[in-house]
């Protein structure tokens, strides 16, 4: 890992989740006992004394300075750094590495950022009528001899339908056999699961980005928020006032509150920063939130945030069916996939799906974007716990 990139690329077997946090009963005693006699060591703490409704979520242009987003470059600088060493090797018999990427990742932009900077040639995929046919002729541009390619999102070469994995199947034998030259092939680790279990892809040569764990995460936001000290915010927790920040030092645990977002998220960096943003809050005050703007940018003022504490979920309606389940499953096998190719693969009539998927997305389960549906990333979460408690595929992540 170069100095300076917190980012790592890393064989799949050795990805870490990051241990869900546990608190003795002793602890939670002492914790009683202090809230109760009004015990108060911490000269940081400060209570708030409102209601949540006094508070309002981070502005757009505010947010940015906060919490920005994950880099991108420095994420496919990472995957150039772990993939050197296999693209000198000359007389390497291992001629595809596949880059696993977790639910909202951006696997397929970086991947696509790695190819541009490293001129490689980025296969398109099919169209779903080509998948759809019985041809397995492969129908989509392949690259030049010689020349590095990239298939940024092989979940979009497949369909799970009678003749859906044609194409992969013929694609991936010519891949592994050397046939097309080196590349590389990204995937979702849902459709990467599932191609695992059908085809019996090789897991010799697959890599995926290293969780970030609460100490990792800590420092992200940390020097995403104006350095390590925070001289331009104050994060405190409003549940109890505690003040949430600084450095990891050797001796001393990341802050509860940040290893519980990790935990929850199984180490996905993306989400955890998206589950941190959503946690955040502005005390309403008669001057607005926007005129803070200009201060946070000279760095003259420390900006007071609230942290609530509690992960925000949606909620079923009811206890979901087996039709809801294997709607939400069969999206997931995919990544993502067009509202109309769901609707045509499902065992349900149309007007069945079309009405659970509406109850779906109006309870925050699901997500639509320019006609493709996807699990959302507040849902992820709870619908992953859902496939693994009844018994369904999921990832290994």
């Amino acid at each position: 890992m170069k100095q300076g990139n917190i980012y790592e690329y890393v064989p799949i077997g050795n990805y870490c989740i990051p241990p869900i946090p546990t608190v003795s009963l002793a602890e939670n005693t002492f914790k009683s006992l202090k809230n109760f006699f009004a015990f108060n060591n911490n000269k940081h703490e400060e209570m708030f004394k409102g209601s949540e409704q006094d508070l309002f979520v981070l502005p757009d242009r505010l947010e940015k300075f906060v919490a920005p987003d994950v880099n991108l470059k420095d994420l496919s600088d990472a995957l150039g750094e772990c993939l050197e060493g296999w693209l000198e090797n000359h007389d390497t018999k291992n001629y595809v590495t596949y880059v696993v990427g977790q639910h909202c990742s951006k696997n397929s932009e970086i991947l696509r950022l790695w190819a541009e900077n490293n001129d490689a040639c980025v296969i398109s995929p099919p169209s779903s009528e080509d998948i759809f046919s019985d041809f397995d002729k492969l129908s989509f541009n392949l690259p030049e001899e010689g020349r590095i390619w990239v298939i940024p999102e092989l979940e979009k070469y497949f369909i799970r339908h009678v003749n859906g994995l044609k194409k992969i199947r013929k694609l991936l034998h010519l891949a592994e056999n050397g046939e097309l030259g080196k590349g590389v092939i990204g995937c979702h680790s849902f459709p990467w699961a599932y191609l695992q279990m059908v085809l019996k892809l090789p897991l010799k040569n697959s890599i995926t980005l290293q969780s970030f764990d609460g100490e990792k995460l800590i420092r992200m936001i940390a020097a995403s928020s104006g350095g390590a000290s925070y001289t331009k915010f104050k994060f405190l927790n409003i549940s109890n006032g505690r003040k949430i920040g600084g450095t990891v030092s050797k001796n001393e645990a990341a802050d509860p509150l940040i290893t519980k977002i990790a935990a929850y998220c199984r180490g996905n960096i993306f989400l955890s920063l998206k589950f941190w943003k959503d946690s955040l809050r502005l005390e309403n005050n008669s001057s607005g939130h926007n005129d803070l703007i200009p201060s946070v940018k000279k760095g003259l003022n420390e900006t007071l945030i609230w942290v609530i504490p509690d992960i925000s979920e949606p909620v079923f309606s009811s206890v979901p069916g087996d039709e809801s389940v294997i709607i939400l499953h069969t999206i997931m096998l995919h990544g993502s996939i067009s509202h109309d190719i769901l609707i045509k693969i499902l065992p349900f009539s149309k007007s069945s799906c079309k009405n659970m998927i509406l109850d779906l997305l109006n309870s925050g389960f699901l997500k639509k974007r320019n006609n493709e549906l996807s699990v959302s990333e507040s849902a992820f979460f709870k619908v992953r716990k859902l496939f693994f408690e009844r018994d369904y595929l999921v990832d290994k992540f």
